[in-house]
Order: C-alpha cells, then structure tokens, then sequence
C-alpha cells in the first residue's frame, strides 16, 4: 500500500558508514534510515577534549549553563537519555563540529561539560522486556524469498522497496515489486503474477540510490521511477548525490537521466505541481551529513521538451541537514499543495512546509523530539483513523549514531485534529531498532492497521542475538487497529531484526494486502527481499 501523499518507506538510513553497514547494513537515514545521522564511533580517546584542552574558558558548568548552551544548536537532552559510558565520546565529538566551537567551547570547557553529564547520566539504560507484543492469532503468512538474477561485487543492501503498477499495461490487479541495493548500485525489479518468479532482474544501475519514486515524469503515459541517489554508500560530507530520472520506453525498457548532480547526499524526492503551471517540480531531501544538507526545491522552468537539468532551477528552502523524507500533501486543504519533511540528525523533528502556490513555503514544526538522540527513520501521511484529514506515521529507531537500544524507540501516530494546523501524539508501540512502518488494512475488516520492521546492527558491549532475544524484540511487527484509534500489536516474527524497509500491497493480486521486507544479505537474511503473501484474501 502506498498512500498518494507518502510511498516510501525508511531508506536504510543515510547516517551510517560503509564498513558497518557492509556487515549488520547501514538509512538511516536514512535513514531512519532511516532510510538514517552517521556512524559515530568513538573517537579515539586523545583526541578528545579534556583537562589538557587549550580551551581557557572559566564558566561555571550548571544545569542552567549546559540548557541555553545545548538549546542554541538543538533541543536540550537530558543526561538519562544515554548512560554513562556514552557522554564522553558523544560530546566530544559534537565538540568538533562547527557550531559547538563557534557557540560553547570558548564559554565553557569541555571537559567540564563531560564531566557534568557523566555525573548525572545511569550507568545504564533501563529497556523493558516487549511481552505487551506477543499476542496469539496474527493472519497467515507464507514466505517466499526473492533472489537477484546476477552477481554482486558487495553484500546486497535493500534500502527501498516497494510493491507498484510500474508497468502500467492491460493486466488486471498486477504488480512489480521494486527494490533498491543501496550497496550495489541496482535497481531490481520482481513480480508475481500471472506466475511467481522468485528471481529480480535489474532495471538499471545507478549509483548509491536510497528511495523511488513512481510518476510519469514526461508526461508520455509511461510510468517513470524517480531514484534519489546519495552518492556515497558511507556516511560523508559532499556534493555527490543526484536526483536520477529513470525513463521508461514503450518496450518496458528504462533509461537513467540525471536531472540534478553535486548535491548533498539525497535520502529523497518527489514529484509534485507546487506552482501549479501545469509542469511537475521536484522537492529534495538532502540528508547530507554534518556540514551539508538541506531541503531543496527543484523548480521546473516551463522549458518545452523532455526533463533535462536544464529544466529546473534548485532553490533552497531549508539549510537543516538530516532530511530523510519529503512528502508532497494539501495538509490543510486549501487546494495549495504543502509537504511535510522527517529531519533527523540533531533537529529530530517534524516539519509541515505550507505552500502559497507560488513555490513559496512556509515551516511549521508539528512535532519536535524531546532530545537529539531519538533516532528518527520514517514517516508516512495517511488516513489512518478514517476521518478525512491526513495524519503522520513516524518510527524512530535508528541504531547507527550509537549501537544501542533505547526505550523510547517506537511507532506514532500523530493525530490530524482536522485543519493541518494541530496535531494530537498516540504512542502505539514500543519497538527497539524500528526503521520503517506502512498503514493498510491487513485483515481486511475495514480499517487501516499497521505493520513496522526492525533493524538492528552490532551492539556495544553485548551479544546482538542474545539482547533481541532476551527483549522479546519483534522484527516485524503487525499494529492491529481494533477499533477506531484503538491498536493491538501481534509479533509476526522475532528477534532477527534485519530489515531496514518495508512496503505493503497486493503483490499476488488475490484481493488482500501482502508484506515486502527488504534485507541485508551481508547480516542476518540469505536473500535481499521476502514477500510475505497473507492468505486472508484466499478461497477457503
């Protein structure tokens, strides 16, 4: 299922680096990601600020010090969002960063500021057992695996799927599943009707790509994917990412037309008439990384002819880093089309950005995370208690800044109140390394439920499969919706938490609503994509 405003799912976040992500998988962004910040392994200890710094700052370090300090960068986190083993390598190096010199250490010393936290901080974090999730009687799924016709040079690394009509002929009900190798450079694409074929064949090469798109992009009635590409596979700073236009040729063929080169890394992008001149402009989320990033508009010029990068004139609307999704919306249904970004790294918030229809927006925060280090890897605008009003599902559970599981990972759902102006907060379900969640109605009784994936990778100072294990930590999760508003979870299956995205449709075309998972083949998973096929829809 995806929803006409949001049919991504959670890259594998763009916030991780190669070497890790090559063997537990990257996203975030990433995403979250999140489809998700970078891979912040500690610095080496001598290189960290400390009594020896040449910082000369006398500033007394106190609770009100440290809050106007941290709050001119980002929301203030308290020191129980991380234990204390953390804060030393976290600060210091957030001490290296442009905006810390510039801002705190020459009024504060840094070492102090460790110190402050350490002191304050639990030696460990306290992450309740998940009982609550593992309710009998969840539909029936038959797994099947989807392999990938060639040989790869790397580990496979699905940071995308999705299950669409790209082909768009005469076949009734049929569908291609779409995936993307983050790692590889592919874009696959599988299918199961008229008959099951468990091989994925390439579509294309492109570079490091971390979302799809679906839209007709020239207007030809063939449908077209839009691929944002970040142009690393690890976590750094440059001007290598792209939005790629891959065009499809009446025999089904596609061809790869970069419409925007020397971008940030792109973690997505969209389609959408924000001007409404009857041409389609582009919105981008630059995740970047720490020095680059931003929220950008492509805008299309009105030049006749096919797309080309001389098309679109780049305009920047929003100088934060960590944009891992951009969903084009009317949020507040007066016929002006918004779009509504997850910002991760520190920002960790949600932003609306409310159009005129002139191409010119203004931002508006409709949740803000209660600390830097929440982990943000998706969202996705839908319906889901069937009022008419289009809410946000949000997952954070991001592992990648910092290798560990965090009691405030989860699913939300937040509530449109009715005007896109309020917006109330569920919380629906815990679930550590959550990466991706999609609304459908999965047991075809009317409404729509839920289902989340997990990732996790490496742990510090545990045993990975030991700890998920202990956790009762659901890897796939099914967030019935009973009644309206109200949700029950149901664990579809445990503890091996490798899948950083997932996509909900009728891949098998038999009337009800099938899973996709996309994998890591260098972790956990033989195969980089299952298909969870729901029996619900058959003859009994």
């Amino acid at each position: 299922m995806h929803d006409a405003a949001d049919s991504s799912n959670s890259p594998q976040s763009p916030r991780r680096s190669r070497s890790t992500l090559l063997v537990v998988l990257s996203l975030v962004a990433v995403i979250g990601i999140s489809l998700v910040a970078a891979n912040l392994n500690s610095p080496d200890p001598s290189t960290l600020p400390g009594p020896g710094s040449t910082s000369t700052a006398r500033t007394p370090v106190t609770a009100a010090t440290v809050k106007t300090l941290c709050t001119q960068c980002h929301t203030y986190p308290e020191p129980s969002i991380l234990p204390r083993s953390e804060w030393r390598s976290r600060i210091g190096q957030m001490a290296t960063f442009k905006g810390y010199g510039s801002k705190i250490r020459g009024i504060v010393n840094t070492e102090s500021v460790i110190r402050w936290y350490e002191s304050r901080a639990p030696e460990s974090l306290a992450r309740p057992i998940l009982e609550d999730q593992l309710h009998a009687g969840p539909p029936a799924f038959q797994v099947k695996e989807m392999t990938v016709s060639e040989p790869t040079t790397d580990s496979i690394v699905v940071s995308n799927v999705q299950i669409v009509n790209l082909l768009g002929d005469d076949r009734q009900g049929s569908q291609e599943l779409i995936a993307l190798d983050m790692a590889n450079g592919l874009v696959l694409m599988g299918h199961a009707t008229p008959t099951w074929t468990s091989q994925m064949t390439v579509l294309a090469r492109v570079g490091h790509p971390a979302h799809s798109h679906m839209v007709d992009l020239d207007g030809d009635g063939l449908r077209d994917l839009l691929i944002a590409d970040l142009g690393s596979f690890g976590a750094i700073d440059h001007n290598l990412g792209k939005v790629t236009w891959l065009r499809q040729h009446p025999a089904g063929s596609f061809t790869p037309i970069n419409l925007a080169t020397g971008l940030p890394r792109v973690a997505d992008v969209r389609a959408a008439d924000f001007d409404r001149d009857g041409d389609l402009d582009l919105v981008v989320g630059a995740f970047g990384w720490r020095t680059t990033g931003a929220v950008l508009v492509l805008e299309h010029s009105g030049r006749p002819g096919l797309p080309s990068p001389q098309s679109y004139q780049l305009r920047r609307l929003d100088p934060r880093h960590g944009a891992i999704h951009v969903a084009p919306v009317d949020l507040d249904r007066d016929g002006q089309l918004d779009f509504v970004s997850l910002i991760a790294q520190e920002h960790e918030s949600v932003v609306a950005f409310m159009g005129d229809g002139r191409l010119g927006f203004t931002a508006k925060t409709l949740f803000q995370a209660p600390h830097p280090c929440w982990g943000s890897s998706g969202i996705q605008l839908v319906d889901l208690d069937g009022d008419g009003d289009t809410d946000v599902l949000m997952t954070n559970g991001d592992t990648m800044d910092d290798a560990m599981l965090k009691p405030d990972h989860g699913v939300r759902w937040f509530e449109n109140t009715g005007d896109g102006s309020s917006f109330t907060p569920h919380h629906l379900a815990r679930l550590y390394g959550v990466h991706r969640a999609e609304a459908a109605d999965i047991d075809n009784d009317g409404d729509l439920d839920i289902v989340a994936c997990g990732f996790v990778g490496e742990l510090k100072g545990v045993s990975r499969s030991e700890l998920l294990s202990s956790l009762k930590v659901p890897s796939l999760l099914w967030i019935e919706q009973t009644q309206t508003g109200t949700f029950t979870p149901h664990t579809l299956e445990a503890h091996l938490c490798n899948h950083p995205t997932l996509a909900l449709g009728d891949i098998d075309g038999d009337g009800d609503v099938d899973i996709a998972v996309g994998n890591n083949t260098g972790s956990a998973s033989r195969t980089p994509v299952e298909v969870w096929i729901n029996s619900i829809g058959d003859p009994k």
